[in-house]
């Protein structure tokens, strides 16, 4: 079975993150998703919001997901900092049967070659990357860091998916601001963001 793990501050989950699952599983990409808020990310200098609201945000999001799965198991390790070759080595030992994936970006995949260990990371694991609209994604240049038998791998592994255009960034500023979210955000997700006063 093919296991990919979708990590993230998700601050907050939204529609987006919901199509790049559900784009996952309905290609054949991967078997079963793990849906993972980050605990203590190390690309990012604060989470606003505490993860026990994220991790329930994400539990909401995701509920009628077949084949998708939030994992609380970030909270469990605590690894400081959580870099990604620890966690998808703790979760190839949870699955040792399983072939564990990693979705990323392309955004993310520009700075892979700064990540904790990349030619190890990539070596190791496979990756699904969804590049965002018109964006393409330099494998060449990665091909230098991590080799070029992982980059092609890589390569094969470009998620076709229409993008979502939107951020979590911009996302709490509309919240912040009273904006419309209805497009952006599922209304369970919203309601419980308004009953707990979280943006």
């Amino acid at each position: 079975m093919k296991i990919a793990v979708f990590g993230g501050t998700f601050d907050p989950v939204h529609e987006g993150h919901v199509r790049i699952v559900r784009a996952i599983l309905d290609g054949g990409y991967s078997d079963r998703v793990l849906v993972l808020p980050a605990w203590e990310p190390p690309h990012k200098n604060s989470v606003r919001t505490a993860y026990c609201h994220r991790l329930k945000m994400a539990q909401l999001a995701f509920r009628d997901v077949a084949g998708a799965e939030v994992s609380d198991m970030e909270s469990k390790w605590q690894f400081v900092p959580s870099y990604s070759i620890r966690v998808l080595s703790a979760f190839q030992e949870l699955y040792p049967s399983d072939t564990i994936q990693m979705v990323i970006g392309g955004d993310s995949l520009k700075n892979f070659a700064s990540w904790y260990k990349p030619q190890e990371l990539a070596e190791k694991f496979e990756f699904l990357i969804y590049p965002r609209n018109g964006e393409d994604c330099d494998f060449d240049s990665l091909a230098s860091v991590i080799g070029g038998n992982a980059a092609e791998k890589m390569r094969k592994n470009v998620i076709k998916a229409p993008f979502f255009e939107i951020s979590s960034t911009i996302l709490r500023k509309k919240l912040a601001n009273s904006e419309n979210t209805a497009n952006f955000i599922s209304e369970t997700v919203l309601n419980y963001i308004k009953e707990q006063n979280l943006y």
